[in-house]
């Protein structure tokens, strides 16, 4: 599409391929961020074959053809409101491992992040390449399953003839944008685990470390990664495609390889100086921004969290989970199907701290800022008069003490530092939870207009070259309704919190 093309007839769109859901948003070139638009969405499953065994895997192919699907109607959309789709940005989950043929055919079901086999791999990368060696990675990793690093090499100890077929090891939204451009692109940060996210590449001290074949030699393990670009870099969509999906064989959209959802989330916020930034989606992300690391990576990065490079001299320090939506989930499998709002509602009049009932969100184990896979969620002070609003309410409130635990060890003493919170993702729809989640913090929240901020950064980093007008925009994230703390859930939640951590740190030891 050409570089002339008016905003007013311009659409910028992308696609988010996450753990629970396929999702394309669309945004006008002349509209306010505000009006980002859900084209559509697929449902994306997960298969844990193997109970007991931690295997989670999904099915490549599948979220392949919701995409198309979700393409071809953003193709027909916009054909209705007499506009051109100019870009369409990907971002997706990281942490698994996709490997495909030369006919870019996945070879074998895929590992998403949630999959807890590679436990050995993990603790030797972290061994390896620890806080004392994090050089080659540009960052200092805590000791978890879902890098790259670790699980491609347990993939190349337990099964050596996936390795053996293997073209390219791709994620998943890498494995989208070779499909739509017939290019195998990614970037850094999506192979986090296995490339230099400073330096852009993958480092060969990492890859001779994988250990991939007995006679092979690390440029095999070289051959197998997708080629590394910026995280705005874009192609044209193959005409055969885009013929296919109803655009322009012609003057097709472009299509951008995009970063990691984490990341994109991030950039679609906006967050600024002096600000975190709370992604409450299938698991939720937390993170605060810090001036740009100039010196030892290493000595500069908090225990348990990971460091990235972000924007405009800034680094974003985080912690991911593996709590948030997926709690939910969980609870409408033990009570049956919920009305979220209804159920809310009620909890509402539930008193704050349930008389006792403290849940611990450790059901797939816990990422930041522990990183034990082996650690288990439990309800502590379960009574009979208990009923479905107070576990409903309990719920919320252990999710949000975890999620408080990873804002502390990103940024210790954190009262005074952060002027807010900004909070993106489908479960900052319920309001109830952003008012414990605001007093649990002990910050104010801003809910962002734009629910889908993944695909929002995808979308502008996709836009980035032919409109770079969009993200200026990304400044209108800073409204939205705040949530403030109530004084007294503080306190209450203060003591609540404390006791979290005790039981909390029980679960851990009780897992060893």
């Amino acid at each position: 599409m050409s570089a002339s093309t008016p905003a007013s007839s311009s659409l910028f769109a992308a696609i988010d391929a996450g753990t629970s859901q396929v999702k394309c948003v669309a945004l006008a070139g002349d509209a306010d961020m505000a009006a980002l638009r859900l084209v559509g969405s697929e449902p994306a499953e997960v298969s844990r074959p193997d109970p007991g065994s931690g295997a989670a895997e999904y099915d490549a192919s599948a979220i392949l053809a919701a995409a198309k699907r979700l393409l071809a109607q953003l193709a027909r959309d916009a054909k209705a409101q007499g506009r051109r789709v100019r870009t369409i940005g990907l971002t997706g989950q990281v942490g698994g491992v996709l490997v495909v043929d030369r006919d870019g055919q996945p070879i074998a079901p895929s590992l998403t992040w949630e999959d807890q086999r590679g436990r050995r791999e993990a603790e030797d990368f972290a061994k390896t390449f620890g806080r004392g060696n994090a050089g080659p990675l540009g960052t200092v990793l805590p000791p978890g399953v879902a890098w790259l690093g670790p699980r491609l090499r347990w993939l190349a100890a337990e099964r050596p003839a996936t390795i053996a077929r293997a073209w390219k090891v791709l994620q998943l939204k890498d494995y989208l944008f070779l499909h739509l451009t017939g290019s195998a692109w990614s970037e850094a940060v999506s192979l986090i685990g296995l490339a230099d996210v400073r330096g852009r590449r993958v480092h060969p001290d990492v890859l001779a470390w994988l250990g991939i074949g007995v006679d092979v030699h690390v440029d095999k393990a070289r051959g197998l990664m997708p080629e590394l670009r910026e995280a705005t870099a874009t192609l044209p969509m193959k005409p055969d495609v885009a013929a296919a999906l109803g655009f322009d064989p012609v003057d097709p959209p472009l299509v951008g390889i995009g970063t990691a959802d984490m990341l994109a989330g991030f950039i679609g916020c906006g967050v600024g100086a002096d600000e975190a930034v709370l992604l409450a989606g299938t698991a939720e992300v937390i993170g605060r921004t810090v001036p740009a690391a100039s010196g030892d990576i290493a000595g500069a990065t908090p225990t348990g969290v990971v460091r990235l490079p972000l924007r405009d001299g800034l680094d974003i320090v985080y912690g991911s989970t593996t709590h948030g939506g997926s709690s939910l989930l969980w609870l409408q499998r033990l009570l049956g199907p919920i009305d979220v709002n209804e159920l809310a509602a009620e909890a509402r009049k539930v008193a704050p701290g349930v008389s006792g009932l403290l849940f611990i969100p450790h059901l797939s184990g816990t990422r930041s800022p522990h990183w034990d896979a082996t650690a288990t969620g439990s309800l502590r002070g379960l009574r009979a008069e208990h009923g479905r609003p107070e576990i409903f309410r309990a719920v919320l409130e252990g999710c949000a003490y975890a999620t408080r635990q990873v804002l502390d060890a990103a940024a210790p003493a954190h009262a005074g530092v952060i002027s807010a919170v900004r909070l993106a993702g489908g479960t900052a729809r319920i309001e109830l939870w952003n008012e414990i989640r605001a007093a649990v913090l002990g910050l104010e929240l801003r809910v962002l207009p734009v629910v889908e901020a993944s695909a929002l950064g995808a979308l502008l980093l996709a836009g980035a070259a032919v409109a770079p007008e969009l993200a200026s925009r990304c400044a209108m994230a800073s409204a939205g309704p705040g949530v403030r703390p109530n004084p007294e859930w503080v306190r209450l939640y203060d003591e609540g919190y404390r006791r979290f951590v005790r039981a909390a740190r029980e679960s851990l030891a009780s897992a060893d």
